[in-house]
């Protein structure tokens, strides 16, 4: 079981990494699209303009294309910081919880947040 969790958090690692970087950074968007199956839906949460909640949901090439809009203008760095991790048969959900700062260093403090993810294990990885 202990390896399973490893792989789960190695995953969410890997969506951090490929997010966090300074302005210029080249990230590894191939990388990143590794870790999701064909067909994945990201969605995100925001507020409109009268200060609603509404959802966003993007495929994974229109996500990115968002974020390199987004991460082209300013350094940008998020962090894991806890996993609540449950496991039922082939389904793994994740509440994940991350702290976003300007600077590496974790000085420069812009949020805290939570992410839901789901994972579908295929026999071999997750």
């Amino acid at each position: 079981m202990d390896d399973l969790f490893k792989d789960i958090t190695a995953r969410i690692g890997i969506f951090y990494q490929t997010l966090s970087g300074k302005a210029d950074s080249v990230r590894n968007w191939t990388m990143f699209k590794s870790i999701f199956i064909p067909g994945a839906v990201l969605s995100i949460r925001r507020k409109d303009g009268q200060g609603n909640p509404v959802i966003a949901a993007f495929t994974v090439e229109k996500y990115i294309q968002n974020l390199e809009a987004f991460l082209s203008t300013r350094d940008f760095f998020e962090f894991p910081v806890a996993n609540d991790v449950r496991i039922f048969g082939e389904i793994a959900c994740v509440i994940n919880r991350y702290e976003a700062f300007r600077d590496n260093a974790r000085q420069a403090f812009i949020k805290r947040g939570t992410n839901l993810i789901n994972l579908v294990f295929d026999g071999s990885d997750w």
